[in-house]
C-alpha cells in the first residue's frame, strides 16, 4: 500500500517554490471563472446573429492588434513586476467581459471588444508565462505543469456544467458577473506577499527582429502552430450548438470530456520528465491530428464527444512537453525574451490563421462547408509543433 502510495506521489511537484504555489492558487481561481464561460463565449456572438465569418473577423483583429503590443506588455512586466501585471491584466479582462455584455446592445462594441481583448491579453500572458518559467523546478517542470493542467482540468470538467446551467437559469448577464468576481479574487494569493524583482529592459524592436531572425526559425514556426488553437477555440463550440441546442447539455459533454483528459494528462507530465520531451510532443501531434479527422466525420452528440475527449486529452500531450521546454529554454535565455517569442509567433500562428479560415469560407461558404475548412487547415498546421 506504502508502495502505491509514493507511487502516486511521484507523479506529483515536490518541489514548488513560494512563487509557482501562489501563481497556482490564483490560477486556479482564475481558470475556474473562465471555465463557467470559454465554451460559450463564440456562442453568445454566434446567437446575437454573428456568423462564422464575422466571428473569425472579430478573432483576426485580436490578434493583429496583440501582435504589436505584446512587446509593451513585456515592458510593463518588467518595469512593475510580473505579479503585479497579471493583476493589471485580469482588470482588463473584466473590462472585456463587460464589453462583450454590451455588444447586444451596442453593436459598435464588436470592434472595441477586441482591442480590450488584445490588451488583457498583452498584459495577463507574458508576465504569466515569465513568473512560472523564472520560478518552475528544472528537475520537475513537466510536472509543475501537469499538475496544474489536472487541476485546470478538474475545474474545467464542473465549470461548463455550472456555466451552462447559469445561463439556463439567468442569462449571460449573470454569468459574466460571476466571472468578473473571480477574476477579482485570482488576484489575493499573488498580492499576500511582496513580490521582489529587478527592472529590466524590454527592446521593441529586437523583440521582433528575434523573432524573424533565421537562427529561431523552428521555433516561431513551431510556435506558429498554436494558430489551430483558435480555430478549436472559435470554431468548435459553435459547431457543438448547431447538433446540441441546449447549454446545459453543451457544458456536460464538454465536463465529461475533460475529466477524461485530466487523468491523461497526470501521466504525461510524470513521463516529460523523464524521456526526450521531443518524443513526446511528436506522439502527441500524431493522435491530435487525428482528432481533426475525426471532426471531419463526426455525427450527433456521441460522435462530438469521442472527437472532443480525443482532441483535449492529445493535446495536453502536445501542451506539457511544449511549455517545459520552453521554460527550459527561458532560464538558459533572458526569461521575457524567450516568453515574448513565444507568445509572438502564437499570436502571429493565430492571426495567420484566422486570415486563411476567413478568406477560405468566404469563397466556399454555404452549409456546413465552412466548418469543415476550418477543420482541415486547422490539421494541417498542428503539425507545425513538431519543429520544436
Amino acid at each position: 500500500m506504502m508502495n502505491k502510495f509514493h507511487n502516486l506521489l511521484s507523479y506529483l511537484p515536490q518541489h514548488m517554490k513560494t512563487q509557482v504555489r501562489e501563481l497556482y492558487a490564483s490560477a486556479l481561481i482564475l481558470y475556474f471563472g473562465l471555465a463557467l464561460i470559454f465554451i460559450f463565449e463564440p456562442i453568445y456572438l454566434y446567437r446575437l446573429g454573428y456568423n462564422l465569418q464575422h466571428i473569425i473577423f472579430f478573432w483576426v483583429l485580436v490578434y493583429a492588434i496583440y501582435i504589436f503590443i505584446l512587446p509593451l506588455g513585456g515592458k510593463v512586466a518588467e518595469r512593475f513586476g510580473y505579479e503585479h501585471t497579471i493583476f493589471y491584466g485580469t482588470f482588463f479582462w473584466i473590462l472585456l467581459y463587460l464589453c462583450l455584455f454590451l455588444i447586444q446592445y451596442f453593436p459598435v462594441f464588436f470592434y472595441i471588444t477586441p482591442l480590450v481583448w488584445a490588451i488583457q491579453k498583452a498584459l495577463y500572458w507574458p508576465a504569466y508565462h515569465a513568473n512560472f518559467a523564472k520560478f518552475s523546478d528544472n528537475r520537475e517542470e513537466g510536472r509543475e505543469i501537469s499538475f496544474l493542467s489536472v487541476l485546470t482540468s478538474g475545474l474545467y470538467v464542473i465549470g461548463p456544467i455550472i456555466g451552462g446551467f447559469i445561463i439556463y437559469m439567468w442569462g449571460f448577464s449573470v454569468l459574466f458577473i460571476i466571472v468578473s468576481i473571480l477574476l477579482l479574487i485570482s488576484n489575493i494569493p499573488m498580492l499576500l506577499t511582496k513580490e521582489r524583482f529587478q527592472h529590466k529592459q524590454v527592446d521593441y524592436e529586437y523583440s521582433f527582429k528575434r523573432m524573424f531572425a533565421k537562427k529561431n526559425r523552428k521555433q516561431f514556426l513551431a510556435y506558429m502552430g498554436f494558430g489551430e488553437e483558435i480555430l478549436v477555440v472559435v470554431v468548435w463550440p459553435i459547431f457543438i450548438s448547431i447538433f446540441i441546442n441546449s447549454y446545459l447539455s453543451i457544458g456536460w459533454l464538454v465536463g465529461v470530456a475533460t475529466l477524461i483528459t485530466a487523468i491523461v494528462t497526470l501521466f504525461i507530465g510524470r513521463l516529460s520528465d523523464r524521456m526526450n520531451k521531443r518524443e513526446i510532443l511528436k506522439l502527441g501531434v500524431s493522435f491530435y491530428s487525428l482528432s481533426w479527422v475525426f471532426r471531419l466525420l463526426v455525427i450527433g452528440p456521441w460522435g462530438i464527444f469521442f472527437t472532443d475527449t480525443l482532441s483535449r486529452a492529445s493535446k495536453n500531450v502536445v501542451n506539457i512537453p511544449l511549455q517545459a521546454i520552453t521554460y527550459e529554454n527561458a532560464k538558459n535565455h533572458t526569461v521575457m525574451n524567450t516568453v515574448l517569442m513565444f507568445e509572438m509567433s502564437l499570436a502571429v500562428g493565430k492571426f495567420v490563421a484566422c486570415l486563411v479560415a476567413l478568406i477560405l469560407i468566404s469563397i466556399f461558404s454555404g452549409g456546413m462547408m465552412p466548418f469543415y475548412i476550418v477543420f482541415a487547415i486547422a490539421g494541417a498546421i498542428t503539425w507545425l509543433y513538431v519543429l520544436l
